[in-house]
């Protein structure tokens, strides 16, 4: 339990089992990462992605994983909180719908759950499911977060059923909940899966991880009766947490003794001696620290994210994880989602958890250093510190407003032009502050000024075709005291008269020639447990294409004799090569980009395979 050196990868628990495809996706983030967000779909394609030397992912299989698994996905994050991205990539177009910005049922709360529910399919095979609860968000942060993954299968008796449905009706209700707190209203057809998901959820029994007898959900900030899991009464406690209020940790330390918090410095300087005094022992992270062992691949992690309750209680402790802080807000305003681990003491109480007896010889213990206090008097706010909650409140209200995107163009010039527009204001006139937007396509350099109390009305003219997108990214400007603080982020608006083969002609300019069609298809038809340094060096043998030679004529490889093959050993291999041709066929610049000769060789392997599937 918390052992340091069994380190996990989010992309590694989003993998499907042996055998499984991925069938649908729920995640919830509070921050979002577009460029994390692309993580998913390869990990659920389960393609072994390498990066460049400047960090850029394999484009082939990055393309092929997120068109395979965008439309079945729902990613719900807190409005106001998606990250502008560094630069921007055609492949987000792909992800505008996954995406969805909700907020907080209670006023001052934010969307904080980090939550993955995943369902996984293999014919002739009975569904999985499994359930990520994190401390994490979707983003490339390198901090110490902790992951609690649970794996199951519909209950097919009776009496298992009934206790099943028992345990995951919090989880059920949250999932239902999820559409109903965005800003925009989702599509019919996503919010009918998301509740048909839901409802199989119900009969899903999760295996209990080692140690633990009894598992239990707890939503957070959705409404309806919620037990505090700190007022049964415990012997002991441990809390694990980056953020802290004085009124919460009170209520943990109120029954039992020998109480032990970890947390930030910069969190427990904030705090009276008298909350300090309750614990008996305090600790933070001796940062940066990185475990002497494999598992962290080089990795050195630095600060504290996770969130952590371990509670002692006679013969039996329960361990509560996920996304809640140790603040009054954690655990009342904001929408969290916490799993409680109850079992016996022995493995799942303080002192193992904490491996007090030094019965490991890499633990939790060993990364800790006692806390001192700087000065032992209470640290007041500084200016950048109510500076930075003032442009987070505007952030998030911004960030709720629903926008849409209107294209329009000119059948003449083949020009468009995005209109920008809100049903009310994003900034009110008397807040300190300024706000501007631009749609991410088209760079900083673009933005225009939003008027305050105003609703949102401004027009881009002379756009490309590429350069349509759903994504508008924001820059809040605020100032107090003398200081002056920006923060940019990104709304996904109702996009509105966009192309109709806007997908297709989107995948026409990333494919560009002919080679990189022809590499796209021997990645498609390459065995899936394969890895990719072979892909990525004919991806590369297009650059290495002389004066006036196209990067088609450097592939020499039998193509039809290899879907051939594909066809009388792994047939489903052709159906996503039968997408992307399909996708090429609605345009003209798509079917001239298909190999000479391809169309002629297709059809009859093609036909054969729907054959094999009547």
């Amino acid at each position: 339990m918390l052992d340091p050196t069994e380190r996990s990868l989010l992309l590694d628990a989003l993998r499907p089992p042996d055998g499984y495809r991925l069938d649908r996706a729920i995640g919830t983030t509070f921050s979002l990462d577009l460029q994390a967000l692309l993580i998913a779909p390869l990990a659920f394609a389960m393609f072994d992605a390498e990066m460049s030397e400047d960090g850029a992912l394999d484009p082939i299989a990055l393309l092929e994983a997120t068109r395979r698994h965008a439309n079945h996905m729902s990613i719900f994050c807190q409005a106001g909180r998606i990250s502008v991205p560094k630069s921007y990539q055609r492949i987000y177009t792909q992800i505008e719908g996954s995406v969805h910005g909700v907020t907080a049922s209670h006023a001052g709360g934010i969307f904080h759950p980090k939550v993955w529910a995943l369902r996984f399919t293999d014919p002739g095979e009975p569904m999985r499911y499994r359930l990520l609860i994190l401390s994490r968000n979707l983003t490339f942060d390198q901090s110490w977060d902790t992951v609690v993954r649970l794996d199951g299968q519909r209950s097919d008796t009776g009496d298992r059923r009934a206790a099943a449905r028992l345990q995951n009706k919090p989880l059920v209700d949250f999932i239902r909940r999820l559409p109903r707190l965005a800003g925009s209203p989702l599509p019919l057809e996503e919010r009918a899966a998301i509740d048909e998901f839901a409802a199989q959820l119900r009969d899903v029994e999760f295996e209990r991880p080692t140690g633990c007898n009894k598992i239990r959900f707890i939503p957070l900030g959705l409404g309806g009766s919620h037990r505090s899991p700190f007022v049964d009464g415990h012997r002991r406690a441990l809390v694990i947490s980056p953020f802290l209020s004085a009124n919460l940790l009170a209520q943990v330390t109120r029954s039992g003794s020998g109480h032990v918090l970890i947390s930030r410095q910069e969190a427990l300087d904030e705090l009276d001696p008298i909350t300090l005094a309750s614990f008996e022992q305090v600790y933070v992270l001796d940062s940066p620290v990185t475990p002497e062992d494999d598992s962290t691949d080089g990795i050195e992690l630095s600060g504290l994210h996770a969130k952590v309750f371990v509670l002692d209680k006679g013969w039996h402790a329960s361990v509560l994880a996920g996304s809640a802080n140790a603040t009054d807000a954690g655990f009342g305003r904001n929408v969290e989602f916490m799993v409680e681990l109850t079992g016996g003491k022995a493995r799942l109480g303080v002192k193992s958890v904490l491996n007090e007896d030094q019965t490991e010889p890499v633990s939790l213990i060993n990364l800790l250093v006692p806390y001192e206090s700087p000065d032992n008097a209470l640290v007041a706010e500084s200016p950048s510190a109510h500076l930075e909650r003032t442009l987070d409140r505007l952030r998030h209200a911004a960030g709720a407003v629903p926008i849409k995107a209107t294209v329009t163009t000119s059948e003449a010039s083949g020009v468009y032009s995005v209109l920008i527009t809100s049903e009310q204001p994003l900034l009110a006139s008397d807040e300190p502050a300024t706000l501007s937007c631009w749609p991410i396509t088209l760079g900083s350099g673009h933005q225009h000024q939003i008027q305050p109390d105003a609703n949102l009305d401004i027009t881009f003219p002379q756009v490309s075709f590429e350069a349509i997108t759903s994504f508008i990214a924001f820059q809040l400007e605020a100032s107090h005291d003398g200081k002056t603080g920006r923060v940019q982020f990104v709304v996904n608006a109702t996009l509105e008269g966009a192309p109709e083969d806007r997908p297709q002609r989107i995948l026409s300019s990333m494919l560009d020639d002919k080679g990189k069609v022809l590499r796209y298809l021997l990645f498609l038809l390459a065995d899936p447990d394969a890895h990719l340094g072979a892909i990525s060096q004919l991806l590369a043998g297009g650059n290495r294409s002389g004066p006036g030679e196209s990067s088609h004529q450097r592939v020499d490889v039998p193509l039809l004799e290899t879907m051939l093959d594909t066809l009388a050993n792994n047939p489903d291999r052709l159906d996503p090569i039968a997408r992307l041709v399909e996708d090429l066929a609605k345009t003209e610049e798509g079917r001239q980009l298909l190999p000479d000769g391809f169309e002629d060789a297709w059809s009859p392997i093609w036909a054969a395979r729907q054959e094999l599937q009547q």
